[in-house]
C-alpha cells in the first residue's frame, strides 16, 4: 500500500474509533441524569479523586499539607493563606473526602472541616448550604450552620434568622447564638422579643443561655421581660427558651432600680431573670434588704428558701446574708437552718452559715443533711472548719460518718 493510502487508513480509522468512544459516553435519557438535574452530593462524589483539570492540587494532596501545618510554628496564617488560595469549585470535593473518612458523629475531624466549609461559605454560600442540607446526621448539620451565623449576623441580622430558622433541632427549639442576641437587643424591644421566642420550644433540660449583651439607651426592658414571662407560662412548664440575655434585670436595675425592683415583685418568671440577678446590681446591705423583701415566710417549706438560697450561693457575701437575716421576717435560726437544707448551699456559702449556727444547731443540720454519710472530699473541708470551729476529733467522727457505698 502507497504512503497516501495508509494516512487515509489511519485517519479512517481514528475517525471511527473516536466516534464509537463518544456514542459509549454520551449520556442518554434513559440511562445517565444530566449534571444540572444531579444533586450536589451525588455530583461530588462522581468526581475524580486523584487528578484536578484545572491543575490544581487533588483534595488529598490539599488535606496533606493542611495535616503537615499543624506542627509548624507559623501553621495558623498558613492555613489561612491555604484557604484563601482554593477556589469554590474546589471545596464540594475536599469537603466529600473529609467526609468520606467520618468515624465519628458523622465527622472525623469536626474542626477540620468547620475551617473548609466556612471558608467554602464566605466564597460561595448558596452553594455551601446547598451542601449543608446533604448532611445525614442533624447534630452535624448544626454545628456547621451555627459556625457561620454569628458571622452573617454581624452584616445582616435578618439573614441570620432565617439561617436559624431552617436548624431547628430534633426536640423543636431553635439555638440562639450570642452575636444573634447582641445584634437584635441594639434594634430594641420588639426585635430581642421575637429572637429569644424564636429560640423556645419543649426540651428535656433547661437550655439557658449565660449571655450579657449591651443595651441602647431609652430600651424597654419592662416591655420585653413581660413579653417573656407571658410566652413562658403560655408555653407552660415543658417549654425552655434556647437563648436569653441573662442581664435584662441587673441592667434595668442598673438604670432604675425601684422600676426593676417593682417588676420583681410582680412575682413573673424569666430565666435567668431573678432576684439573684437583681442584687448584683446594688450594695450589699441593700441586697439583702431585697433579699428579704423577696422572701415569703409563708410559702410551702419544700421551696421556701429555694430563690434566697440560690442567689446568696451565686454571690456569696456575708455581708449580704447578714443583711439578709437581719430584714428577714421570722427567727433567724429557722432562716439559717432552711439555707443549709437547700441543695445549692454548698461550698463557702455552707461554711458561712456553719459559723453563724451554735453547736446545738450544727449538729443538727449536719445530721439532717449527712444521715447517710459524706463523701471524702466534702468531709475533708467540712473537717477543716469544724475544728476552727472549736469542735473535738470525735464530735467531727460524729457529725461527719463516712459514706459506706
Amino acid at each position: 500500500m502507497k504512503p497516501y493510502q495508509l494516512l487515509g487508513a489511519g485517519m479512517l480509522t481514528g475517525l471511527v474509533v473516536g466516534f464509537v468512544v463518544a456514542w459509549q459516553i454520551k449520556p442518554t435519557a434513559g440511562n445517565a441524569e444530566s449534571a444540572a438535574d444531579m444533586p450536589l452530593r451525588t455530583r461530588v462524589e462522581r468526581r475524580p479523586t486523584t487528578s484536578n483539570p484545572l491543575g490544581k492540587p487533588a483534595p488529598s494532596a490539599v488535606l496533606q499539607r493542611w495535616e503537615e501545618l499543624q506542627n509548624d510554628d507559623d501553621g495558623e496564617g498558613k492555613r489561612e493563606a491555604l484557604l484563601s488560595a482554593l477556589c469554590k469549585e474546589e471545596f464540594p470535593q475536599l469537603l466529600a473526602e473529609i467526609s468520606s473518612k467520618a468515624r465519628f458523629s458523622g465527622l472525623d475531624d469536626p474542626s477540620q472541616l468547620h475551617d473548609f466549609f466556612k471558608a467554602w461559605h464566605s466564597k460561595a454560600p448558596d452553594a455551601a448550604l446547598v451542601w449543608l442540607r446533604t448532611l445525614p446526621k442533624v447534630q452535624d448539620r448544626q454545628r456547621l450552620m451555627l459556625e457561620i451565623v454569628d458571622e452573617v449576623a454581624e452584616s445582616n441580622l435578618e439573614d441570620a434568622l432565617a439561617m436559624l430558622r431552617q436548624n431547628v433541632h430534633a426536640e423543636g427549639y431553635i439555638s440562639i447564638t450570642n452575636m444573634v442576641l447582641e445584634k437584635a437587643a441594639a434594634q430594641g424591644a420588639e426585635k430581642l422579643m421575637e429572637v429569644c421566642k424564636l429560640g423556645i420550644g419543649a426540651v428535656e433540660r433547661p437550655v439557658f443561655s449565660s449571655w450579657q449583651v449591651s443595651f441602647p439607651e431609652g430600651f424597654d426592658f419592662k416591655r420585653v421581660l413581660d413579653d417573656l414571662a407571658a410566652t413562658k407560662a403560655e408555653f407552660g412548664e415543658g417549654e425552655r427558651f434556647g437563648a436569653v440575655p441573662t442581664n435584662l434585670l441587673s441592667e434595668w436595675g442598673n438604670r432604675d432600680f425601684q422600676a426593676a425592683l417593682a417588676w420583681l415583685k410582680e412575682g413573673k418568671d424569666v430565666p435567668d431573670n431573678g432576684c439573684s440577678d437583681l442584687i448584683a446590681a446594688v450594695p450589699p446591705a441593700q441586697a439583702g434588704a431585697l433579699l428579704a423583701l423577696t422572701f415569703d415566710p409563708t410559702a410551702p417549706e419544700s421551696n421556701r428558701y429555694k430563690d434566697v438560697a440560690f442567689a446568696l450561693y451565686r454571690i456569696t457575701s456575708s455581708e449580704i446574708l447578714d443583711a439578709f437575716l437581719q430584714a428577714a421576717p421570722g427567727e433567724r435560726a429557722t432562716h439559717i437552718g432552711g439555707l443549709f437544707d437547700e441543695p445549692s448551699c454548698i461550698g463557702e456559702f455552707q461554711a458561712l452559715l456553719l459559723e453563724r449556727m451554735s453547736a446545738e444547731l450544727r449538729a443538727e443540720a449536719l445530721s439532717r443533711n449527712f444521715k447517710n454519710g459524706v463523701d471524702p472530699q466534702t468531709k475533708s473541708a467540712l473537717t477543716r472548719l469544724l475544728v476552727g470551729l472549736g469542735h473535738s476529733e470525735v464530735e467531727i467522727q460524729t457529725l461527719l460518718p463516712e459514706r459506706k457505698d
